[in-house]
């Protein structure tokens, strides 16, 4: 392995960092000593829980999911836009990528191309035919909220605040 220039791991693997030192020879390099985790319970319970809440979903949105847990909302973005280009617009998943559009847009401080994905994500979840939608509408109400509020429409986020509120403490009653 000392000719090799590059090193394949399984996917999967988990390494713990022993240590980082910069190497100084070349400039932007730097020397990070791993060891390979095989059973440590932390790490065993952190797998446990991002396979609970990313490999449960077994869907095209759950890697634009991780991007944004991972902080690559350039990543995101491009996919998730990627996804809404060649999806068709009745696909189930068109929802939650609108969604996710609307908080990268949040994160990036673009609070009205939030709203406008968030409305998007709205019009998708009001269809007719559409199930178990009352937590969703719930959740974007209460996006939309956050959005209004960094805009400094106060009136409007209290609304949609309170129409999730509505939603989340009687899931029957849809208050639009």
């Amino acid at each position: 392995m000392p000719d090799e220039l590059e090193v394949l791991f399984s996917v999967g693997s988990m390494f713990r960092i022993e240590s980082v030192q910069d190497t100084q020879s070349i400039e932007g390099y730097w020397y990070v000593k791993l060891k390979l985790v095989e059973d440590d319970s932390d790490i065993n319970e952190l797998r446990v829980e991002l396979e609970k809440e990313y490999c449960d979903e077994s869907d095209l949105c759950s890697l634009g999911s991780v991007l944004i847990a991972m902080g690559g909302y350039k990543r995101a973005e491009r996919y998730f836009r990627l996804l809404l280009e060649y999806l068709p617009a009745d696909h189930p998943n068109t929802y939650r990528i609108n969604s996710c559009l609307g908080k990268i847009a949040h994160s990036k401080g673009d609070h009205q191309t939030s709203l406008n994905y968030h409305e998007k994500a709205l019009e998708y979840l009001k269809k007719p035919g559409i199930y178990n939608t009352q937590e969703n509408i719930g959740q974007v109400h209460t996006d939309s909220a956050s959005s209004y509020h960094r805009l400094g429409k106060l009136d409007l986020a209290m609304k949609y605040l309170t129409m999730a509120s509505d939603i989340q403490t009687s899931p029957k009653l849809l208050s639009h």
